[in-house]
């Protein structure tokens, strides 16, 4: 069955949501990070997906607001945004989170990457934004003209089990999950796959785990309450 992964995305230290992954199209809730995530443990979430969205676009980080989250939850922690070096993904491993995600810097640096799938196979995520089948890099800023299949073939050879597919299009937007995208990568390749982007509420959530994948991710639907997060993680527990 499924896992529901609650999102907390940080600028300034402040939750926020954003439109495509459009800094001039964000959102600012009132709720604190911390605060949140005792909230969505006390209801039942195993995980939190945390994306640290200044240090994805070199604006400083929130370093402190995420180690206070590890550190006052009992929540499995994966964090993504702005992991470029092997100190930094070290550094929030032995800090306690459950598995950080990369994405620009796997698809620039496979040496780089597979050296890490290597020392830390079951903490590594590669993370896959797409647009229009294309995946981006740099915050969602640019395009890459890599060709995804043979490098996700690749890293799955080299010992990748984890990837979270965002479809940019979709994210923050609740107009539904990319199913074809999603059921197509699943078709091909044997990890464990999170979807992010789209989500709107159960249907949504009950479409992908029929599709057999590991995870998926609810931001915004949360955020602006078309779901009962509460009743997701009741009816959806655990991963395949």
């Amino acid at each position: 069955m499924i896992q529901v992964i609650p999102a907390i995305d940080l600028i300034e230290g402040k939750t926020v949501r954003l439109r495509q992954g459009k800094l001039n199209e964000k959102k600012i809730y009132p709720d604190k990070p911390l605060d949140l995530a005792k909230h969505f443990e006390q209801i039942g979430a195993e995980y939190l997906h945390l994306i640290d969205l200044d240090a994805a676009f070199n604006r400083g980080d929130n370093l402190k607001v995420i180690e206070k989250i590890i550190s006052a939850t009992g929540l499995k922690v994966e964090i993504g945004g702005g992991i470029r070096l092997r100190e930094k993904a070290e550094y929030l491993i032995d800090a306690g989170a459950d598995k950080v995600i990369l994405g620009t810097k796997a698809f620039e640096d496979k040496v780089f990457f597979k050296s890490l799938l290597t020392d830390y196979p079951d903490k590594i995520v590669l993370g896959v934004d797409v647009k229009n089948g294309r995946p981006l890099i740099r915050g969602w800023q640019e395009t890459s003209d890599i060709d995804l299949t043979s490098f996700l073939k690749d890293m799955e050879a080299s010992g990748l089990r984890w990837i979270v597919y965002t479809d940019v299009s979709r994210d923050g937007t609740l107009e539904g999950a990319n199913y074809q995208a999603v059921s197509g990568l699943n078709n091909f390749l044997s990890l464990n796959i999170v979807a992010s982007g789209g989500v709107k509420g159960i249907e949504d959530i009950e479409k992908l785990d029929s599709l057999g994948i590991w995870g998926v991710i609810v931001g915004k639907a949360f955020y602006e309450g078309s779901l009962d997060l509460k009743q997701a993680f009741s009816n959806f527990k655990g991963g395949k």
